[in-house]
């Protein structure tokens, strides 16, 4: 066997996150069925999730093996992973999945090796949904001036920009008091999560806009991947590649449970919106600010991906 230790931890940057428990738990069943050393799993505490920028210093010094969080947050690792992120990149699910489980997903995971990690595969988020408390979203002029939670990622924050709103970056820890509060009008995530993390609770209109899909890669470092023999590493890629899809499975299983309760919080919740406006506006301009900093072949690749 390589000359890791006989534990490695692994972390996810939600808490209490249940897909993301549920693909770590079919990562530990993987090693269990293979007659593996035992994999380690647990939550980074909350108040770590607000430090997610740093994630980058974590693997290098080896204080965490492996750890899943929302591709947003990988800006000052491996900044080309942006492309994942671009307004209406992804046509439908299955598209955003033949990317990222194809060669487009495995040549960007080779990037993250310049930084001494090594990307495992690509779990997710989803698709990304607008709440706020001032008026309903239909079109981009309806965000004119709310002042928006997004993620700290260039393409999310220019894109609302574009649409008119005004983009604050924001720990997810954070999240909820400052809706409540009122330092931010509202806030953008998928269904599953803004369900989970309770921001019904502070908020009064959803607007499903499917506006950008947010992949999590699963990476280790570098160094302890290397230390591991041929046939372990095959055997953690598998692992890492079953738990992806059984997160995946689990966070579409709950979209409709989810949708409920947020309506149940009395959130009037806006479907079937015209995302053409939105896109028209700024999927060209982001696309173009993308590819002058890291040129456009990938983003070639996957509009060619049918």
């Amino acid at each position: 066997m390589g000359s890791l230790t006989n534990s490695h931890q692994i972390c996810a940057l939600r808490p209490h996150f249940r897909p993301r428990s549920c693909g770590r738990l079919e990562v530990q069943r993987g090693f269990r069925k293979r007659e593996w050393r035992r994999l380690q799993s647990g939550n980074l505490p909350t108040r770590a999730i607000g430090q997610r920028r740093r994630h980058d210093h974590w693997h290098p010094s080896g204080s965490i093996d492996v750890s899943v969080t929302g591709n947003p947050f990988f800006g000052g690792v491996s900044p080309e992973q942006a492309a994942l992120d671009i307004p209406f990149l992804f046509r439908t699910v299955d598209h955003a999945y033949r990317v990222i489980d194809g060669p487009i997903g495995r040549e960007l995971m080779d990037k993250f090796e310049a930084r001494g990690l090594k990307g495992l595969a690509y779990w997710e988020i989803g698709f990304r949904n607008i709440t706020n408390s001032v008026r309903p979203i239909r079109t981009p002029a309806d965000l004119k001036g709310i002042k928006l939670r997004t993620t700290p990622n260039p393409m999310h924050i220019e894109a609302f920009k574009i649409w008119g709103a005004n983009p604050t970056p924001m720990a997810i820890s954070e999240v909820y008091l400052a809706l409540n509060t009122k330092t931010v009008d509202g806030q953008e995530n998928p269904t599953v999560h803004i369900s989970k993390m309770k921001f019904q609770e502070v908020q009064k209109y959803m607007s499903v806009t499917r506006h950008a899909f947010t992949a999590a890669p699963m990476v280790m470092n570098l160094a302890k991947f290397k230390a591991l023999t041929p046939q372990q590493q095959a055997m953690f890629m598998k692992a890492a590649k079953e738990g992806a899809i059984a997160e995946r499975q689990n966070n579409a299983s709950l979209e409709a449970e989810s949708l409920a309760a947020i309506r149940k919080a009395g959130v009037e919740v806006i479907e079937n919106v015209n995302t053409e406006p939105f896109r028209a506006a700024a999927y060209e301009p982001v696309r173009k600010m993308y590819a002058e900093k890291f040129g456009a072949d990938i983003l070639t690749k996957i509009d060619a991906l049918k």
